[in-house]
């Protein structure tokens, strides 16, 4: 018979031993869906969109709070809206998570 763990982890697609986030599909589903966020953000960007643009970095860096592109991509929407004491803060964000 198998251990409850084993059983567990079969039923719900999780190697044994792991769990949460450490489990490697459910981190590359979540790099995905912040990668989603951060592509949408920087074509509305590109389009002069840039308060959609935010707020679709802003839900990357919810999925991903030390993603360096979502922070640098969020800045330069702010700078394009004049926001520049908030795009230096974005910007400082990058150097603390590299």
């Amino acid at each position: 018979m198998k251990s409850m763990k084993d059983f567990f982890s079969s039923l719900f697609g999780r190697q044994p031993g792991l769990g949460g986030d450490k489990t490697p599909g459910i981190r590359a589903d979540r790099e995905d869906r912040a990668a989603l966020w951060r592509n949408k953000g920087a074509h509305l960007a590109a389009l002069g969109r840039n308060e959609e643009a935010i707020r679709c970095f802003d839900h990357a860096l919810g999925i991903d709070p030390l993603s360096p592109m979502a922070w640098i991509t969020k800045g330069n929407s702010l700078a394009a809206l004049g926001r520049h004491e908030e795009a230096i803060c974005c910007y400082d964000r990058v150097m603390e998570t590299v």
